[in-house]
């Protein structure tokens, strides 16, 4: 076994990336990173699935590259997959780079593709000089340790066997071993930021600075990790003391913490409820702001995330919770209530299951048809007090935002007869009408 298997193994080891007779799928581009792994990976016995992703871009040399993949697996015994996507499509349709919808495109199918194989790790060739451009390109832009810290080794699923070796040395292990490989013209286009870093700025450092800045950026990042391990533990903990419920956050413990525990905590209550994704220092920073605001400012953040100031909280909910309806509640019919896991009903006959929630009204006081809705600007409902926009009812009693928005009412036109759950309006609940109806709530079975 030569020195780069040596030391190949040992970051396996180090980072416990395998258990003994773990199966593995690996992302097979067909460049030079991935197929070395690939014949290590038989080398050492592992079990092998390899996956091919089709980009739908570079045409016939894409084409070709998916033929070799194909053709070295059946060479090996691997059993081999390839996965069609269009990367110009989605970045269209989603506002990305090509660069950036291919690689979300990869990840999504391979972790698919696990999950049909049955496999227990993904294998993905990222080297040191990966790392060393990653640290650079976030530096460049602005970043926190986070960021730093750069590629991880291992990340749930997914490991990194090749973190700790450069480019050149795969590509001297493939030579040595005779192992062919495709290689990427689009590498060299300097149009993409991270090849302008490869080929220009990395080779600059080197020339001017640091011979060594490969191994310094590397080992920057290696410091950031293990900084932001203990940072991250710090704030889990800091977090359980905040919270208030699992989407709410108290604004004054928050402001408590340390500036690099608020946006930590911060960052971990937008991850849960959206993912990690797309949630950057900018985010964060808006979601600060709305700490020393007004109750009822608003921060809108990527994937549908909406983090409200309500008093002394912050809220967080997504847009998946605030779907508009409005049904038609008709005398002797039944309305079904997803968001609530409950049905409506008007009757004439009042219903004395003591799992029913019934509320008398006027018959006669009703002036439309009666409808089961979300809120609308201009709703009022008349309390014992006089008529009050409900707007202003909700926030005299502070009611949070995101429950205002999740209400489910029972209207007759913009006149509130009745918040579910909540207030019954005085104008409807007379005493001993004489033509009584009977609003009537009760859960459905589980």
């Amino acid at each position: 076994m030569n020195s780069f298997e040596t030391r190949v193994l040992a970051t396996i080891k180090t980072h416990e990336m395998l258990a003994q007779d773990e199966g593995v799928l690996l992302g097979l581009s067909g460049g030079a990173d991935s197929v070395a792994l690939l014949h290590m990976l038989c080398a050492i016995g592992v079990g092998v699935t390899a996956l091919h992703v089709h980009h739908g871009l570079r045409g016939l040399e894409a084409d070709a590259d998916e033929a070799f993949c194909h053709a070295l697996c059946e060479k090996l015994g691997v059993a081999y997959e390839c996965v069609h996507v269009n990367a110009a499509d989605y970045a269209q349709a989603h506002s990305l780079t090509v660069e950036e919808a291919g690689r979300i495109l990869r990840y999504e199918a391979l972790k698919t593709a696990q999950a049909t194989a049955g496999t227990g790790k993904i294998a993905v060739a990222h080297h040191r000089d990966d790392q060393s451009e990653t640290v650079l390109m976030r530096l460049a832009r602005g970043t926190g340790t986070l960021g730093l810290a750069g590629i991880p080794y291992v990340r749930g699923a997914i490991i990194r066997p090749f973190l700790d070796v450069t480019r050149a040395e795969i590509e001297s292990y493939c030579a040595a071993h005779a192992y062919a490989y495709r290689t990427d013209a689009t590498n060299t286009d300097t149009a993409y930021t991270r090849n302008k870093i490869r080929h220009h700025i990395l080779p600059f450092l080197a020339e001017e600075l640091n011979p060594a800045i490969g191994d310094a950026l590397a080992r920057t990042a290696q410091l950031a990790a293990e900084d932001n391990e203990v940072l991250d533990t710090l704030s889990r903990e800091a977090l359980i003391q905040c919270r208030r419920s699992g989407d709410e956050l108290s604004i004054p413990l928050l402001l408590k913490q340390p500036a690099a525990i608020q946006r930590r905590i911060l960052r971990m209550m937008a991850s849960e409820a959206v993912g990690a994704r797309d949630i950057g220092l900018t985010q964060i920073d808006a979601l600060l702001a709305l700490c020393g605001g007004q109750t009822g400012k608003e921060a809108h953040l990527p994937r549908g995330l909406i983090v409200s100031c309500v008093y002394d909280r912050l809220v967080f909910r997504t847009t998946k919770h605030d779907a508009v309806f409005a049904i038609p509640l008709l005398m002797g019919k039944h309305v079904r209530i997803p968001s609530v896991n409950a049905t409506i009903a008007l009757t004439q006959t009042k219903n004395t299951h003591k799992k029913h929630c019934t509320n008398q009204i006027d018959c006669d006081k009703i002036r439309n048809t009666l409808s089961v809705r979300t809120r609308r600007p201009g709703d009022f409902i008349v309390t014992a007090g006089g008529t009050k926009k409900l707007k202003k009812l909700w926030i005299d009693c502070k009611v949070p935002r995101e429950a205002r928005e999740s209400a489910v009412l029972v209207c007759d036109g913009a006149e509130v007869v009745w918040i579910v759950g909540g207030a019954l309006s005085s104008r409807y609940a007379t005493a001993d009408p004489v033509n009584p109806a009977y609003i009537e709530l009760w859960e459905e079975e589980k």
